[in-house]
């Protein structure tokens, strides 16, 4: 899944995407200026995909928030700040805090789960993707890569 921040970017991203021989991908851009699946609003969407014969498609579509089972908010519900605040409202997010801020990771995590063959549409996406966060196991990854990265970090 890749976000374009033009709407005019994403058939332009996606028809490179399938020549580059990608089997399946979206490439997506909110029409509130976000560069990925918005809550707010429509999104515009290209979708590769592979069928059984090997055959790609692209096809262009636009996605609502209500199409995947949620409800619409508006920018100013989950527009973060500096690094410490998104930093505290990932964590958020990730260990259960409803919101318009969860509805949007939902979102854009289903479509990736639908691009990666894992779900077969954007609500289950969201299902799936709610079920990893309300059992722990998105809050433990979190916790993984913070651990991997403490480890990792280059010395300037």
């Amino acid at each position: 899944m890749i976000g374009v921040l033009a709407p005019s970017r994403v058939l332009l991203v996606g028809r490179t995407l399938k020549a580059l021989g990608a089997r399946r991908a979206f490439v997506v851009h909110g029409t509130d200026g976000i560069d990925e699946l918005t809550t707010t609003g429509e999104s515009v969407v290209a979708r590769i995909e592979a069928s059984e014969t090997g055959e790609c498609t692209l096809r262009a579509s636009r996605v609502t928030p209500e199409m995947a089972g949620l409800e619409r908010t508006t920018l100013d519900q989950f527009t973060g700040g500096d690094v410490a605040t998104n930093s505290a409202l990932l964590y958020d997010v990730l260990t259960g805090v409803a919101g318009a801020r969860r509805d949007i990771v939902l979102l854009n995590a289903a479509a990736a789960l639908v691009a990666a063959g894992l779900a077969a549409d954007l609500r289950e996406g969201v299902r799936k993707g709610a079920e990893a966060i309300d059992s722990g196991q998105a809050a433990a990854t979190l916790a993984k890569l913070r651990q991997f990265g403490a480890k990792h970090t280059v010395a300037p």
